[in-house]
Formats: structure tokens, sequence, C-alpha cells
């Protein structure tokens, strides 16, 4: 049965849970995720766009470095086709040259032919002169002188047939050469024109290649400048969702502490209308809790002032009446400016109460009601989560005459 009935309290705080606003600790919590979400995607956009900057950088240096290359390789082109149109020309040359000295081989030919058949008729009187003995060219002579004069032209014929033979093998070998280095030459400028036409074409395919590299890294930073505008423009975004999540977080701060400064007014306000007379004491009777670890002291504070002091404690451990006195407030006094924190207040005296703030509301509600009357160290709540807090502790503030005072001057000696 008390199972039963355990599980039916739970479900119904849970429920109750369920249905109530987020809890200020709630609100923190999620003003403070989305700036650090926006912030770390700001941060992480930032990392992109750094890389896409370096990697456009590294593009256009490629694309520069190609584009150099294909202004080379155009005039490389160029001097490729001038070289050509100048070996053609050379060829041209070569090849008029070659025809006019086959003109003049044609022409010497026929000469060294007609010569050949002169020397070849010189050669066979020779031979018939040869036959003839000189004894008989004597006795067939009709004198003495023309014995003579017949021996002589005989001589002389023997000269010139070596001088015929050998002017015919210059005359030949000298066509020869003519012939061999006119062909050698029409070679060496086909070969030429050959090698110059490879060039040319390795040099446009070269070009063409490098036009390719220039196009693709136009594409690439292209690509990448489009990327860093994109996550430029996420960039800017998240750092705007970041400074309104900021504001948001300022807002809620400023919001928070509107509600705190709110306390002791409201509670000197109870405490007037208590029916109570002064308080006399110069002490509180006890501290609020046992075991305690002041956690945030009265004062200053992150910008803006503290009223009271934060008495860190596990959850659910009991929380006392400082001193005798009438219970004012039980519950969510300051809800109207967005403070959801459960808060007993406890008037001492007219013009004294103290404050006991973030206490829960869930499963251990405070065993006190409002009009109350309590003593010291009564349990008047248990140390919970309510209102704005990121851990359990217990907001205790004194107010004196409408303003707070610290209140761990008010506490007894240890």
């Amino acid at each position: 049965m008390l199972v039963v009935l355990l599980c039916v309290t739970t479900a119904s705080s849970a429920a109750l849970a369920e249905e109530k606003p987020k809890t200020t600790a709630e609100r923190v919590a999620e003003v403070a995720k989305q700036t650090a979400d926006a912030m770390a995607a700001a941060e992480q956009l930032k990392i992109v766009v750094d890389a896409a900057t370096a990697k456009i950088e590294l593009l256009s240096a490629q694309r520069d470095a190609a584009s150099v290359q294909v202004d080379v390789l155009l005039v490389e082109i160029q001097l490729a086709e001038q070289a050509l149109v100048t070996a053609a020309a050379q060829l041209d040359s070569t090849r008029a040259e070659i025809a006019r000295l086959g003109g003049e081989i044609a022409l010497q030919a026929l000469r060294l032919e007609k010569k050949q058949a002169l020397y070849a008729a010189h050669l066979r009187a020779m031979y018939r002169e040869q036959q003839i003995s000189p004894l008989e060219m004597l006795l067939s002579s009709r004198s003495l002188s023309d014995f003579s004069a017949r021996l002589d032209t005989l001589l002389r014929l023997g000269r010139e047939d070596v001088r015929q033979a050998r002017e015919i093998r210059s005359l030949t070998a000298e066509l020869q050469a003519t012939r061999d280095a006119a062909t050698a030459k029409e070679q060496e400028l086909l070969a030429m024109q050959q090698g110059i036409a490879a060039q040319r074409t390795t040099l446009v395919q070269q070009r063409a290649a490098f036009e390719a590299i220039v196009r693709q890294a136009v594409d690439a930073v292209a690509i990448a400048t489009g990327a860093r505008n994109d996550a430029a423009a996420g960039r800017t975004q998240a750092l705007a969702s970041a400074a309104r999540a900021d504001a948001a977080a300022r807002s809620l701060a400023a919001e928070f502490e509107r509600a705190e400064n709110a306390y002791p007014e409201i509670a000197a306000k109870l405490a007037a209308a208590s029916g109570l007379g002064l308080f006399g004491s110069a002490r509180l009777a006890r501290a609020p809790m046992t075991d305690a670890v002041t956690s945030s002291r009265f004062g200053p504070r992150d910008g803006g002032f503290h009223n009271g002091v934060d008495l860190a404690a596990p959850l659910y451990a009991p929380v006392f009446a400082a001193a005798d006195g009438v219970v004012v407030t039980v519950g969510h006094p300051y809800l109207a400016s967005g403070d959801t924190a459960e808060v007993v207040i406890i008037a001492h005296g007219r013009n004294f109460s103290t404050l006991y703030g973030h206490l829960d509301d869930l499963v251990k509600l405070p065993p006190v009601k409002l009009g109350q009357t309590v003593k010291a160290g009564d349990i008047i709540g248990y140390i919970g989560m309510s209102g704005r807090t990121t851990g359990p502790h217990l907001h205790f503030m004194a107010i004196f005459n409408g303003k707070p005072l610290d209140p761990m001057l008010l506490l007894p000696p240890r």
C-alpha cells in the first residue's frame, strides 16, 4: 500500500512538473546552451572559412602558374610555326637549287657523253696506231720528218688521252658529290621540318593541357569561393545567433536580478503586515542549515549585487527556521517577475524577516503553512533546485527595515 502511495505521489508530482512552466535553471541552461552551440558553430565555420581561403590561395597560385605556362607555350608555338615557315622556305630553295643542279648535271652528262664518244674514237685511233711498230712507221713514212711528225702526234695523243680521262673522272666525281650533297641537304631539311612539326604538335598538346588546368583551377576557385562565402554567411548567422542568445542571457540575468532585488521589498511589506512587534534581538538564534558550505557570499557578484548568501548542501537536506517568527510566505511569490523559486519567508518582527529560497517544490514540499508560528530550529523546507540555480543550495537572506543585510553577520558564533 505504501509503495502504491509513493508511486501515485511521484506520478502526481511528475504531472505537476510537466504542467509547470520552465524553471529558471532550465531557462538559464537553455540560453547558455544556445549561446555555446552558436559560438561552437561559428568557430567551426571559421575553420571552414580559413580552410577555404587557403585553398583558394593555392588554387589561384596554380591557376596563375598555369596561365603563365600557357603564355610561354603560346610564344614557343609561334616560334615553332615561324621555324616551320623558314624551314619550308629553305626546303623549297634547296629543291630549286637541286633542280638547277640537276639541269647542269644533265648538260654536263651530255658533254661527258660526247667527250666519252670522242675519247672512244680517239682510243680506237690510238689502238690502230699502236698496232704499227716504230720500224713499220719509219718504213711507211715518206721522209724522216714525216716519221718524226707521226711519232710526235702519237705521243701528244697519249698525253691528251690521259688528260681527258682525268677530266672525265673529275667531272663525274664532282657531279656525284653535288648530287649527294643536294640529297643530304634535302633529307636534313625534311628531318628538320618533321622535328619542328612534331615539336609544334607537342607544344599544342601541352598548351591544351595547361589551358585545361587553368579552366579546372578557375572552376575550383569558384567552387571554393562559393563554399567560403556560404561558410562566412553561416558564421555571420551563427555569430548573430550567439549575440541574440547572449543578449537573451543578459536580459534573463537582468530579469533575475530585478526579481532578487524585489525580495527585500516584498519581505518587508509582509513583515510589516504581520502584526508582530519590533525585532529586539541583535542576532539570529541559529544557522538555517547544518554542515552547509557557503558557495556565494553577500555583496557584489558578476557585475550585480548578491543580496543574500548561498549555502550548498545535498538535495532534500532539511532547512531550519533561524529564529522564532510567523510564516508570511510559502510558494512562488516572485513568479510574476519570472522567478520560479520556491520560497519561505518568516517575519521575526514587523521590521525584520528572513528568506529561504530555492527550496524543493517537487518531491519534498515545505511542511509549513502561511500564518504558521514557528520556533527556531523547526524544519520549514528542504534543499531543492527551484528557480535560478546550477545546483542544490539555499539562498538565505536577512531583511531589516526593507534592506538586505549580510545574514552571516547575524548568526551566533560557533
